[in-house]
């Protein structure tokens, strides 16, 4: 019997504890499907604003690419950085779930018949016990559905990301390209006046020379 019971002393130490997780353990646990779905890596940037400032402009330093753009909107997404601690809360339900309460050791002195007796007792939970595959079985539900929540709304956000950067790149080229055909239309409008001072010039190509003309090209 008490082999048995330092046996079951002995599991209930392995097993007891407190769970330690970190939110880098969370965002840990989220980048490798994000960064598989995505491309970016996402990763806890902590409470240094200043170091991340200059994280960004680095970024910024070359040409922002779609994937450059994905990477710092994850980065600089303050309301994703708060979801890895949900991921961190299931994260330590779940290492606490493979956890025991302490065993509590127990001593009494008793005393009778001019014997003195010292009364040793360890306390162990043995429900928790019993219970501990079934705990970790939903712990790890719980924790699978927050990583999976979390990596969802990084990629919907990543996703929102590269459609505003071809919008954006799409208006700079559209814009470059009205530019290109104004200076285009005043270019041809210099040489006619010049061809209509030397009376070089016919009506017709006058009248197909005149601004309104050319700015109707320009629309086209």
């Amino acid at each position: 019997m008490r082999g048995s019971t330092l046996s079951l002393a002995c599991l209930a130490f392995l097993l007891s504890g407190c769970a330690t997780t970190s939110p880098d353990d969370a965002a840990a646990a989220v980048a490798g499907l994000v960064q598989q779905r995505t491309g970016a890596t996402p990763r806890l940037t902590g409470a240094d604003g200043e170091l991340l400032a200059q994280e960004i402009d680095a970024l910024l330093k070359d040409p922002v690419s779609m994937d450059t753009a994905v990477q710092i909107g994850v980065l600089n997404h303050s309301g994703l950085q708060a979801t890895y601690w949900e991921v961190g809360v299931a994260q330590a339900d779940l290492a606490q779930a493979a956890r025991l309460r302490n065993p509590s050791i127990g001593f009494s002195r008793l005393s009778g018949g001019g014997e003195v007796e010292i009364e040793r007792s360890i306390t162990l939970d043995l429900a928790g016990l019993l219970t501990m595959p079934l705990r970790q079985r939903m712990e790890s539900r719980r924790f699978e559905s927050a990583r999976l929540t979390v990596a969802g709304a990084i990629e919907r956000h990543a996703i929102d990301t590269r459609k505003a950067w071809v919008e954006a790149v799409a208006a700079q080229q559209a814009l470059a390209y009205a530019r290109q055909v104004n200076a285009s239309a005043e270019a041809a409008a210099e040489l006619m006046g010049r061809m209509v001072k030397a009376g070089n010039a016919s009506a017709r190509t006058r009248a197909l020379s005149a601004p309104p003309f050319l700015d109707h090209l320009g629309k086209a």
